[in-house]
């Protein structure tokens, strides 16, 4: 028998490990390299750079700590750097490469602060071999930052793809989603990751085989897409770019998301009723704990998004297609409620309420954190079934 070690944490390739939402990160650089060989493939490179804050201020230490595993089988580095802005246009810098994995942490101050680098970061593309993947620390209740933040808008207003990990283990997951869609398609794609996640910790079944990924076989006038990197972007010659990445590359992502059903998911689909939820990240573990404590878990159908952007309206149109009001359950934000309120447009009529309720009163709070007891308190007037007591499970 092998005595236990804290490196199983990342020495395992399989069975059950216990994870902290920063120790995922550096699990899921180590499994990405696994991935390349066990795909028969040469192991590309891996250029990690960011500036540290909470929620993600350990990362970087932790990184140090286990750079020994990091090198073994292959390239890479990890270069701290000064500024987050400095840091972004490293990042896109390491795509001129071709085959150099380029990874960016920081806080979502910092991702707004960025935003003119991850633009043009993302218009150029990513590199032939190689992927973009954000991370980017959201404190919403500013437990340790000057002010509340989030990072999707300015990652949506860069036009990356965003992925929002309501666990520990699905930093795992979506991490290895965000990097394969990127791969293929030229997009940066960005990890959401909010407080209670990265300072959170759990133990998860991993598998060197999970996520299994399918790419789309998606095709432009008919021949199949191949990204390319334009290593020049300036004027009026970067149109024809921003039309890829806004018609093409985005609707690549929804369709990668409609292929892969462990991103966007819908939890009792058979269940009837008029209404139904639209949660996000943090927020769907909350929503399930609240159903729970309301006796409702199995009686209310709750679509979980994990993409967050693009959303993908396909989906949204057919968890709609019998219900007659949802709420869309959100912290901070409108966010993915204007995209579900978007996509349902002249399909039928169903009420979407979210930070607004059915008077037009303040509804799902805008403000800090959300958390079940809250959430019962606010979707329990709204239930269309007889609520019964709230059980103390």
């Amino acid at each position: 028998m092998v005595d236990p070690s804290l490196q199983d944490r990342y020495l395992k390739k399989s069975g059950t490990i216990f994870l902290t939402g920063v120790q995922a990160i550096v699990r899921f650089l180590l499994d990405k390299q696994r991935r390349d060989i066990g795909e028969g493939k040469r192991v590309r490179r891996t250029f990690v750079t960011g500036y540290e804050g909470s929620p993600l201020g350990g990362l970087d230490l932790e990184i140090r700590r286990n750079m020994d595993l990091l090198i073994a089988r292959g390239n890479f580095v990890h270069q701290a750097a000064v500024n987050e802005k400095t840091a972004a246009a490293a990042v896109h810098g390491s795509q001129f490469i071709g085959d150099v994995d380029g990874f960016w942490y920081g806080k979502a101050h910092g991702t707004k602060w960025a935003l003119d680098e991850f633009s043009l970061a993302n218009i150029a593309g990513t590199g032939t071999e190689s992927g973009v993947v954000v991370f980017a620390g959201d404190d919403h209740m500013a437990k340790s930052s000057g002010y509340p933040a989030g990072s999707e808008n300015a990652l949506r207003d860069a036009r990356a793809a965003i992925f929002y990990p309501s666990s520990v283990a699905e930093i795992l997951t979506y991490a290895h989603h965000a990097l394969s869609l990127s791969r293929y398609s030229g997009l940066i794609c960005g990890l959401k990751l909010v407080t209670p996640i990265c300072d959170g910790a759990e133990t998860i079944v991993i598998n060197p085989d999970h996520p299994s990924v399918t790419l789309p076989d998606y095709r432009v006038d008919g021949k199949p897409f191949k990204k390319t990197f334009q290593p020049v972007v300036i004027a009026t010659s970067s149109i024809p770019y921003e039309e890829e990445l806004t018609t093409i590359r985005l609707d690549i992502a929804k369709a990668y998301a409609q292929l892969n059903t462990n991103i966007n998911d819908i939890t009792n689909p058979d269940a009837s009723g008029p209404l139904g939820l639209i949660a996000t990240g943090k927020s769907h573990p909350d929503v399930m704990q609240a159903l729970q404590h309301m006796g409702l878990k199995d009686r209310i159908p709750v679509l979980k998004l994990g993409m967050i952007y693009p959303v993908d309206d396909k989906m949204v149109r057919r968890f709609a297609r019998d219900l007659t009001t949802i709420v869309v359950i959100e912290e901070k934000g409108p966010f993915v409620e204007e995209a579900v309120a978007h996509a349902l447009v002249g399909s039928r009529l169903c009420d979407v309420y979210g930070k607004r309720g059915p008077r037009d009163e303040f509804f799902i709070p805008v403000h800090g954190e959300l958390n079940p007891d809250l959430l019962v308190q606010i979707l329990g007037p709204l239930s269309p079934h007889d609520t019964p007591t709230p059980t103390q499970e």
